[in-house]
């Protein structure tokens, strides 16, 4: 009866230790994003090319 209950501790244990060890790899992982941005910077966009955008300084304000 006591072996069966350690076994059922161990596998408790086991299971805590599998997820804290992903939210281990997951916080290394948001810390190196936060501390190395650069290595991280999406050079690519959705559309190459000049934009074609409204000069927001042209643009009817609201509320006036």
């Amino acid at each position: 009866m006591k072996i069966d209950a350690l076994r059922v501790a161990i596998e408790q244990r086991e299971t805590e230790s599998t997820k804290l060890a992903a939210e281990a790899r997951a916080n290394r992982d948001l810390a190196e994003r936060v501390l190395r941005p650069e290595q991280f910077e999406k050079i690519t966009a959705l559309v190459n090319g000049a934009g074609n955008y409204p000069d927001r300084d042209a643009l009817p304000k609201r509320g006036n």
